[in-house]
């Protein structure tokens, strides 16, 4: 299985296989994946920095095939049903989910356009066209 050197774009990756286009399923639900009694305490907390114990590794340890790889030709990061499933209450400020690396784009052979969260050294949409991909920042 392809292996992904960015933990947040593959998160991009699953939020458009599994959320958008629904290839990747079943589709992760955290308040299963922790359970009633854990979710009662994430729901009380609401803190927007504090990941869900177990999603990050759950979603790091995902494969992906190939023939789904092939099919992602967008990703957008403009709210994503996946970044609430690794930080329930994330409130879309930080730079949690900022994507760092161009470095998977050999992974998407049929990537074409990328719209990207925030970063700061405002080098990734450059990086993005340098390798042929439309790109820009929400």
């Amino acid at each position: 299985m392809p292996k992904f050197k960015d933990f947040n774009f593959k998160l991009a990756v699953i939020q458009e296989l599994m959320y958008s286009k629904k290839l990747l399923q079943p589709a992760f639900d955290v308040k299963s994946f922790v359970g009633p009694e854990k979710w009662r305490k994430i729901d009380n907390a609401k803190h927007p920095s504090k990941a869900a114990p177990g999603v990050k590794k759950f979603f790091k340890d995902l494969d992906i095939p190939q023939e789904l790889l092939d099919q992602v030709e967008i990703i957008d990061q403009n709210y994503h049903k996946a970044y609430h499933q690794v930080i329930p209450y994330w409130d879309g400020v930080g730079d949690e989910f900022n994507i760092t690396s161009t470095e998977d784009v050999k992974l998407l052979p049929n990537l074409k356009k990328v719209i990207l969260l925030y970063d700061r050294e405002q080098k990734m949409v450059s990086e993005f066209q340098a390798k042929g991909i439309e790109a820009r920042y929400l």
